[in-house]
């Protein structure tokens, strides 16, 4: 599986420091407003589980936004409309 690919990771774990870096730890929020979070991780926009490219720009959001817009995008690919994901891509 690409996410557990060494390269894959570092990539992630760099899109993560970027992203501190710029914002601190700041969760740009999904279906929520932006907020404090120190638990970010890095995503596909388009999860690959359900068929994004693995070599597209990774977002940063804390775990329970990611959490909420993986539900949100399995939920959409079942009915055909977009997760509505518009962050920052690293």
């Amino acid at each position: 599986m690409i996410y557990r690919d060494p390269a894959e990771r570092r990539r992630r774990a760099d899109a993560v420091a970027t992203h501190r870096a710029r914002y601190g730890n700041v969760c740009p929020g999904f279906q929520r407003p932006p907020h404090r979070a120190t638990d970010l991780t890095a995503q596909h926009a388009d999860a690959l589980v359900l068929g994004g490219a693995p070599d597209q720009p990774l977002t940063v959001l804390c775990r329970a936004c990611n959490s909420r817009h993986g539900i949100a995008a399995r939920r959409n690919k079942q009915t055909g409309v977009s997760a509505g994901l518009s962050l920052i891509h690293i």
